[in-house]
């Protein structure tokens, strides 16, 4: 039976034109996932994960733009580079299966020796991550990161998503309170990289429009800063599709129990990919942050020790919980937050 569903899977594969490293990792993953479940079969057929990912497999197609498959995580973490940028994994999962990944299927554009496009972007309740692929003339071994100049990247709205400025009065406006170039993945015909973006709340995006005006790839070699700069204009245009506009979202009202460690919240919201909490508090500190989620008996739900976000440049701040199955279907909860000096706030969390 594995056979036959190896053997399907890669017909589907072959009759979606689709990209065969991804297929590879397809192929390998419902074979993992049936060696690793055969032994809990009770009947001879193959198990639930590995029909799953067969059918999502026949739901991958690339006319539509969308890459869907749940269960290839590692695959998607390396198209990212996430474990650099540090998404949670349920996140991932919930991206893949919820649609928010994107391919870009346009052609490559040309600008002073390089030609780039959009590969794959990644959109989600915090994350807004963008894959690009360079095609270059010149020898690339001899650097290993990159920075982009001028980038620019807003929706068809005008709102500010990132703009790179040292202009605090610019700046503070991004949506987008932080951003991060992952390093450079070498092959034959140039490189790729991804850009990371994270925001307490990207709004509603039908199109993104990124510019900008440089490349500088870079190495340092005993202590010596090498470098190629690569100016021209650089363009790029994504057209969303719908369900990145369709995102589930639950509201929480709140009441608070204790405030030792000073946090006043200002938003708790459940989405699809996690819970976010938005607060403001007069403590300097972004790391070391404990929050645990317990029922009405005290109970723990959830606990994980998380770093905050800074907005802006006020006390405002943002961190988001890499949970979801664990309270979706709870109408009320116990949101405990204890900082470094062991200090706690406690807060009652209610469905609105």
């Amino acid at each position: 039976m594995r056979n036959y569903m190896d053997r399907f899977i890669s017909k589907s594969i072959d009759s979606n034109n689709i990209p065969k490293e991804l297929g590879n990792i397809i192929i390998s993953t419902a074979n993992d996932l049936y060696n690793k479940d055969k032994e809990h079969l009770n009947k001879k057929i193959y198990t639930k994960s590995y029909k799953i990912v067969a059918g999502l497999c026949a739901s991958i197609i690339l006319t539509t733009s969308i890459v869907f498959a749940k269960d290839i995580t590692n695959y998607i973490k390396t198209l990212f580079n996430l474990n650099e940028h540090g998404m949670g994994e349920q996140q991932i999962e919930s991206a893949i299966s919820e649609n928010y990944i994107q391919y870009d299927p346009s052609k490559y554009i040309k600008s002073n020796g390089i030609e780039y496009k959009l590969e794959y972007t990644l959109l989600n309740d915090i994350n807004m991550i963008f894959s690009m692929d360079f095609i270059t003339n010149f020898n690339i071994d001899e650097f290993n990161d990159l920075a982009i100049s001028g980038l620019q990247i807003k929706d068809e709205n005008g709102n500010q998503i990132f703009i790179d400025s040292e202009d605090e009065q610019i700046w503070t406006k991004n949506i987008a309170t932080s951003m991060v170039y992952n390093k450079i993945e070498k092959n034959q015909n140039g490189f790729k990289t991804s850009v990371a973006l994270v925001s307490p709340s990207f709004p509603n995006i039908n199109t993104i429009y990124i510019s900008f005006d440089k490349i500088t790839l870079y190495t340092v070699i005993n202590g010596n800063l090498k470098t190629k700069e690569i100016e021209g204009n650089y363009e790029l245009e994504l057209n969303l599709n719908s369900k990145f506009n369709t995102r589930d979202i639950t509201n929480y009202s709140f009441n608070m129990q204790s405030n030792n460690a000073d946090i006043n919240l200002e938003e708790v919201r459940l989405t699809n990919t996690g819970l976010g909490i938005t607060f403001n508090s007069s403590d300097y500190s972004c790391y070391g942050y404990q929050f645990q989620l317990l029922d009405s008996n005290n109970n723990e739900l959830y606990s994980v020790k998380n770093d905050i976000s800074s907005i802006g440049n006020s006390n405002r701040y943002f961190t988001w919980l890499d949970t979801n199955n664990d309270i979706k279907n709870v109408d009320s909860f116990i949101l405990k937050v204890t900082n470094l000096e062991g200090q706690i706030s406690s807060f009652i969390i209610n469905k609105k």
